[in-house]
């Protein structure tokens, strides 16, 4: 049997409950990778079933990518009376943004919010989002993550930093950076610190203790060797472009090592982890890299395909 299937043949791998649902927290152990629209599936999930959702979604970028389309000029008007209809004040906010921005603007956020409740009604009460996205829409997609999670449950915005060649003509400094939004859908979120430390510089022969008495050679040996938590701008994860052993050729794909990060800090070992735009599979790859359960949804058959060759791997 294909390791993926669509929509419609969920029940190869979710366990019915009635009442339309899908109960996802008993994912087996093959794990599910989905071909069909995430808006459509995700609404067949339960409440409060999963752990973590990683996801990089499109940005607005008015270019069709090929492997899928991130030009909106459609008016999604469906999608719109849901999302009223769930979430008024995400609503109200995207009519605001449609009188000074764009229609086609407002066309992505109804896209995006829609989605986004979903996601935050499937999340368990210790569950996180971590949301990718870029200059073109996160200071938009920051105040649509408010008024659905609210603002008092952002966690972090982190910056993920990486270098690359420019343009010889630029007037501006180059954008070399994403934002990774992280919202948690309660103030019970999980997050394992020791799992994602890294190495102190050096601090020379000796450090401060905190109570200023000075570090003894075994204490300092000792504090070094635990690392300490990485702040929240991240330049230690290498863009795929220069991993040739990574590199699928899907546009737009993310490095194994960030999602892993995101993966360790915010989902239980055996938790189950939802990627809803999982494109060419990273966030499956690091998932299972960690022993994490995963949900990998995608409309587009090129992404399925590749992400299924990845985990077949």
């Amino acid at each position: 049997m294909d390791r993926y299937r669509r929509a419609d043949r969920l029940a190869c791998r979710m366990a019915w409950i009635g009442n339309g649902n899908w109960r996802v927290d008993m994912v087996d152990s093959d794990h599910n990778i989905i071909i069909g629209d995430n808006l459509s599936v995700m609404r067949k999930m339960v409440d409060e079933s999963v752990d973590l959702i990683a996801t990089d979604p499109p940005f607005n970028k008015g270019r069709d990518f090929g492997a899928y389309d991130d030009r909106w000029h459609d008016t999604r008007a469906e999608e719109g009376l849901l999302l009223r209809a769930r979430s008024m004040a995400a609503h109200e906010y995207i009519c605001w943004v449609e009188e000074f921005a764009s229609q086609p603007f407002a066309n992505f956020l109804v896209f995006l919010g829609i989605r986004i409740t979903e996601m935050h009604r499937i999340l368990k009460p210790t569950g996180s989002l971590y949301l990718h996205c870029d200059q073109t829409a996160n200071s938009y997609i920051r105040l649509l993550l408010d008024t659905i999670f609210g603002a008092k449950n952002q966690r972090n915005e982190i910056i993920w930093c990486y270098t690359g060649p420019s343009s010889p003509g630029t007037r501006q400094f180059p954008r070399k950076n994403d934002t990774i939004f992280w919202y948690s859908k309660s103030d019970r979120w999980v997050f394992n610190k020791d799992d994602i430390r890294v190495p102190y510089k050096a601090l020379g022969k000796t450090g401060f203790k905190k109570n200023g008495q000075y570090m003894t050679d075994d204490e300092h040996r000792s504090y070094l060797e635990k690392g300490k938590i990485p702040e929240s701008w991240w330049n230690d994860c290498t863009r795929v472009a220069q991993l040739a052993k990574e590199r699928t050729g899907y546009p737009t794909q993310k490095p194994v090592s960030l999602y892993e990060r995101i993966i360790k800090a915010s989902a239980p070992e055996g938790g189950v982890v939802l990627d809803p735009f999982c494109g060419s599979g990273t966030t499956l790859v690091a998932a299972r890299n960690l022993n994490r359960r995963y949900i990998g949804i995608d409309s587009n058959q090129e992404a399925i395909n590749i992400a299924e060759r990845r985990m077949s791997s």
